[in-house]
């Protein structure tokens, strides 16, 4: 279950009641009015015995008006909007603005208790409440609704068209030639169906499918699941396991790179995990990888004897999937005969990958540059990586992932530039030497970034708040307007902004605005952390 999915122009509207009851009736009537409700007194009797029973005003400003109707087969949900506000007996005394009216078939009532969750997550914040609250227009509510929803969970089905594995993942890889579990469909489609092997296909699928292009220019999604590979089991690796990761889909800049990595390195730091190192290359941009690939393959042929035999397969079918084989005998020959991807690639995508790189300098995340690494999914595009940990033994990569800047328009949907990672909850278990049992109490900071000066220090900063403060930080990846960032920032749930343009590189001050109070004050970039210390009693 998904907000913007369940709210639409359908089901929101401005209201005039000036009472509970009276705002009932008028959101009942929006929903009669589509046919969502049959025109029966029952449904209204249920909701006023419901308030009897249990009063719906919930306090901050809400109200959660909810009956029972014989009459429907699924959940309906109506939402009205009081900008005057309505006076009645809250819990707060506050007067209620946001009136939420759910009706349920009497069957089944799950659906009433999911989307009740979820929207009291999202209106739980007070920026959000304040934006609904003052918005003018039905589309400027579903735009705060799209953008809270653009930094949330993705689930996706347990298996998908075998299709989109082979198209999304390449049909030379191991994972499609020997891993997958797949049958054919019992109806009379005949349809090839898969178990899932992997996560980021199946996110683009459900990206295209529910066009989340057109509502947010940038996602930040996290998933947590159970995947499947017919593969022989071993320590940390079973052919039924558990991914969690991160996709960051709509930008196509070197920061957002740094950022997901960041995120994953700050991941493992903070479970304690020690001897870190990301393994990183650029495998260019696909257009570069095809005289690549011609010329790796014209500099092995004259060796091809001396190759094991899937790699002599792999050398006429794919030759970059030559550098994913173990056989020591074949990575002495690459070693000695094959050219390196990283120094075949164009200078737009070089420039690319050594952005990246000053990026992680600057963060003060230690990687290693490798040649040889290219991962094993054909999507990936330009910056390829892995987290590896000295405690996993011989298998040491911890997560991997990368740039997949063609994924989605190879699957049908349109240019879109995206990267993340995966790691397993299997190999990371192993990794462990003990766990946090909670993480610190975060304020959200939203850093707007103006130019390009400004870009290496916001993410210092950010990784520095992240770190040493717990505090939720999001940066700027997409190179927007100052307007179009606060905006976001309100979005985005932000307590406070850290603004930082080229003009407060320079003079060593950035400006830092309180949301909520609207209190704006220069401070130091390098006092910063000190400023957002969460035992700070003016910053709650």
């Amino acid at each position: 279950m998904n907000l913007q999915e369940l709210l639409t122009k359908d089901n929101l509207d401005f209201i005039s009641a000036d009472s509970i009851k009276e705002s009932v009736k008028e959101l009942l009537a929006i929903l009669q009015q589509n046919e969502h409700v049959a025109k029966t007194p029952s449904v209204l009797e249920s909701i006023i015995q419901n308030e009897i029973e249990l009063p719906c005003v919930a306090g901050r400003g809400v109200a959660y008006p909810h009956g029972i109707s014989k009459g429907i087969k699924e959940f309906k949900t109506v939402i009205g909007i009081s900008k005057s506000g309505i006076i009645c007996e809250s819990p707060d005394g506050l007067p209620c603005h946001i009136i939420v009216l759910t009706i349920s078939p009497d069957t089944d009532v799950d659906d009433h208790i999911k989307f009740i969750s979820l929207f009291q997550k999202m209106i739980s914040d007070s920026t959000i409440r304040a934006e609904i609250i003052d918005s003018d227009s039905i589309e400027s509510i579903l735009d705060i609704v799209y953008a809270w929803n653009a930094q949330l969970e993705i689930r996706t089905p347990a298996f998908e068209k075998t299709e989109l594995f082979v198209r999304g993942i390449g049909d030379t890889t191991d994972i499609v030639n020997k891993e997958m579990y797949t049958w054919t469909d019992t109806d009379k489609s005949g349809t090839q169906l898969t178990l899932k092997p992997e996560l980021t296909a199946p996110v683009a699928r459900s990206y295209i499918q529910h066009n989340l292009a057109g509502k947010n220019p940038i996602h930040r999604l996290y998933y947590i699941d159970s995947l499947f590979r017919r593969e022989r089991p071993q320590k940390g690796r079973q052919r039924q396991f558990n991914q969690f990761g991160v996709e960051a889909i709509g930008s196509p800049y070197p920061e957002q790179d740094a950022e997901v990595i960041s995120m994953a390195y700050q991941f493992f730091v903070s479970m304690g995990i020690e001897d870190l190192t990301v393994k990183i290359n650029t495998i260019g941009s696909q257009d570069a990888r095809q005289e690549y690939l011609k010329l790796l393959k014209e500099k092995l042929q004259p060796h091809a004897k001396d190759l094991c035999m899937t790699c002599q397969d792999r050398l006429n079918r794919n030759p970059l999937r030559l550098f994913d084989c173990k056989n020591p005998d074949c990575q002495a020959l690459l070693d000695q005969y094959a050219p390196m991807i990283s120094d075949n690639v164009s200078g737009e995508d070089n420039e690319h990958f050594e952005t990246v790189l000053n990026l992680l300098d600057q963060l003060k995340i230690p990687y290693t540059h490798d040649k040889k690494m290219v991962r094993g999914l054909d999507y990936y595009t330009r910056t390829t990586f892995e987290i590896t940990s000295k405690s996993l033994g011989a298998q040491d990569a911890l997560c991997g992932g990368g740039r997949y800047d063609k994924l989605v328009e190879t699957l049908g949907g349109k240019p879109t530039p995206a990267v993340g990672f995966a790691a397993g909850f299997e190999r990371l278990l192993i990794a462990l030497s003990s766990i946090k049992e909670s993480e610190p109490e975060g304020i959200n900071v939203y850093i707007v970034l103006l130019g390009e000066k400004a870009i290496p220090k916001g993410m210092v900063i950010a990784d520095e708040l992240r770190r040493t403060k717990g505090i939720s930080v999001l940066v700027e990846t997409l190179r927007r307007s100052m307007k179009a960032q606060m905006r976001e920032a309100n979005r985005s749930k932000a307590q406070f902004v850290i603004i930082i343009g080229e003009q407060e590189v320079e003079s060593n001050l950035a400006q830092v605005k309180n949301m909520e109070s609207g209190e704006q004050f220069d401070v130091a970039l390098d006092q910063l952390a000190e400023y957002f210390s969460v035992d700070d009693d003016h910053h709650h």
